[in-house]
Formats: structure tokens, sequence, C-alpha cells
């Protein structure tokens, strides 16, 4: 009603990205905040709403305790690192960020994005089972 835009910033895990071992419907909720934020920020675009996704590593009272994180310092993998970084998707000087994915882990800041291979390209009908299976790896492949 104001119009005067803001900035929503969301969470996710890297649980979506990785595919980690028992953790199925972490990983789905993790892709699923991906998914709303990129479709967010096409659709709040016009309101001057940005949107964004930060999916932080970071060491915490819930994480110090696995293996990734008992053999770095302390103060690496710190949840400051991410907060930084939050602080900053949603202030001015990122005006022009919207529908990003945003990793953060210690010192290294970085953004996620999704491609698609070339694939395969056949004119007319379905490839028989046969001639896709003996193609398929170019759709894996590009």
């Amino acid at each position: 009603e104001q119009k005067r835009g803001g900035s929503v910033l969301l969470c996710s895990g890297t649980s979506g990205f990785a595919g980690t071992p028992g953790q199925t419907a972490l990983a789905a909720s993790a892709m699923a905040v991906v998914g709303m934020v990129r479709a967010a920020a096409s659709e709040l675009r016009r309101q001057g709403v940005r949107i964004n996704c930060l999916v932080p590593t970071a060491r915490t009272r819930l994480t110090e305790e696995l293996p990734l994180f008992r053999t770095i310092r302390p103060d690496s993998l710190s949840a400051e690192h991410a907060a930084e970084v939050a602080c900053f998707l949603l202030s001015d000087g990122a005006l022009d960020v919207s529908g990003e994915v945003i990793g953060v882990a210690g010192g290294r800041t970085y953004a996620f994005r999704s491609s698609e291979t070339p694939g395969l390209f056949e004119e007319g009908a379905a490839l028989p089972l046969g001639r896709l299976s003996d193609r398929f790896r170019e759709v894996l492949d590009g």
C-alpha cells in the first residue's frame, strides 16, 4: 500500500544442493525455498520488492560436532560471516540484487547457478528406447 518497496531475505540449506544421505525431506524443503525466491523475485519486482536467499555454512551449536567443523579453526565458518552477507543483501547497497541464491562459507561468498546442457535434439518422432539409450550421454554431457 505504501509503494515503498523493500527487501526480503530467506535462508535455505546446502542439503538441497549436495544431496546429503538421510536428509531427503530437508533437501526438498531447501530447494522449495530456492524455487519460491526465484519465482517471487519476478512477481514482486513491479512493487519494488527484492527477495533473495542466503545459504550459509557456519559453525553453530547444531553443527560444531559434525566432521567438517571438527578440523577447522573455531573462527572459520562463523555465523558472523553469514550475518555480514545477510546485512548487505538487505541493505541499499544491494538494490539491484533480487532472485539470487547466495552461499557463504567463512570468507567465501558465492552465487548458486542452475545450468542446462545443450542436450540431444532429434526432429520428428520420439526416439526409440534403444537409440535414446545409445545417445543419452549427449543429454548429460551436452
